[in-house]
């Protein structure tokens, strides 16, 4: 099984309270484009804090974050 027929089967065993729906994205790239060059990573500090700041926030109203992904993901939770 290739990795995203085993993604598949892992996220279609956990989707009885999820809504999804399949999407196709098509991607082009011209040669020599700034997109075809090699990634320079960046860190920027205050990028970085408004993150924080913003998934904070949008996590304040779940009590224990680590048993909500473990649920997500099968586990006891």
């Amino acid at each position: 099984m290739n990795p995203i027929n085993e993604l598949r089967f892992a996220v279609s065993d956990r989707t009885s309270d999820v809504e999804i729906e399949p999407t196709q994205v098509q991607v082009s790239v011209e040669e020599g484009s700034p997109t075809s060059e090699a990634h320079q990573p960046s860190y920027d500090e205050d990028e970085f804090k408004l993150m924080v700041e913003r998934g904070t926030q949008a996590w304040a109203d779940v009590a224990d974050s680590a048993a909500w992904v473990e649920t997500l993901r099968g586990g006891k939770g």
